[in-house]
């Protein structure tokens, strides 16, 4: 039972991980009930990947055209040292090439065309992008920059943190990683810059993990972590961020377990224009129990008038 449940947890987390992540439908963040307007810093998951194909400059500029507090990306290191934005090493599932990123250069791979994903047809032409890039667009819109480290080797964070100690606006960068001695060894680089650990489920080593090298936090998966989840790391004395969060539930859910840094695919941090603000939906409940009352005693007068009893003897 134990080995099948972690096959199972396996397929979904998978799933979460590798999925077009323009599964979800894209909704406004704001009114969230018991959240504050911007009480949540929302980082667009791939870029704003609902509106445009994942981790290219098009998703990233939207997410800054749309006020996304920050974007996340995915960094992997070329065959000549550069650093790419991807998800998948293998790049035949976004594009029309074939090969593997740490077995290309820079420029094969931008030879490549993104082919696929969300809004490909409002965004042709897009390439693979370096995390430099990335990093010139943040900076344009004034956004944070979480980057997740994928397939590398505490051998290449040196690379890593020469290019992220080279930027004026390294304080707003967060990194973030599944493989667990990169991660290490870049916070050893980077003291400085906040670093989490990608841990589901939640473990003893994990935590463990964290506090003996240290790290900031973990960042967990929202679809697949518990309330408990969330608690027991903050009581371990570690912050907490959370991916995948796609609905209003689950953004309000998290806000109350003191979790205000979350990655969605599809939650544009704005308020939805036709929402009712505040006082004006209180004002309709008011109206709606007004008007009920004035039926229930309506309805009581009449039945006590038929029995003939007069109510004002």
């Amino acid at each position: 039972m134990k080995r099948l449940m972690c096959v199972l947890l396996s397929f979904v987390l998978a799933f979460c991980c590798a999925a077009p992540a323009a599964a979800a439908e894209t909704v406004y963040l704001y009114p969230v009930s018991g959240v504050p307007e911007n009480g949540l810093h929302v980082f667009g998951h791939r870029g704003y990947s609902a509106a445009a194909p994942e981790n290219t400059l098009a998703a990233f500029r939207l997410a800054g055209e749309n006020g996304f507090w920050g974007v996340e990306c995915d960094a992997i290191r070329s065959a000549d040292g550069v650093w790419m934005v991807s998800h998948d090493n293998d790049v035949s599932r976004l594009t029309d090439g074939t090969g593997r990123i740490t077995e290309l250069t820079c420029e094969e791979l931008q030879r490549f065309t993104v082919d696929a994903g969300e809004g490909i047809a409002d965004h042709p032409g897009q390439k693979i992008p370096t995390l430099t890039q990335v990093m010139d667009l943040c900076a344009a819109y004034g956004m944070r920059l979480v980057i997740e480290i994928k397939e590398s080797s505490p051998e290449q964070m040196a690379s890593l943190s020469s290019l992220i100690s080279g930027r004026a606006e390294k304080e707003r960068f967060i990194l973030v990683s599944f493989q667990t001695e990169p991660l290490a060894e870049i916070k050893r680089l980077l003291p400085e810059i906040p670093a989490f650990l990608i841990s589901v489920p939640v473990t003893d080593n994990a935590i463990a993990f964290c506090k003996e090298n240290g790290l900031d936090g973990i960042d967990l998966c929202a679809m697949l972590a518990s309330s408990a989840d969330f608690l027991r790391v903050r009581r371990a004395g570690l912050k907490t961020m959370a991916w995948m969060v796609d609905s209003r539930a689950d953004a309000a859910r998290l806000y109350r377990l003191g979790v205000t840094e979350i990655t969605s695919n599809s939650l544009v941090p704005q308020t939805d224009p036709n929402a009712k603000s505040p006082s004006r939906a209180l004002e309709g409940v008011k109206n709606t129990f007004a008007q009920f009352l004035r039926q229930l005693l309506e309805t009581v007068g009449a039945v006590l008038s038929m029995l003939g009893v007069n109510i004002y003897s």
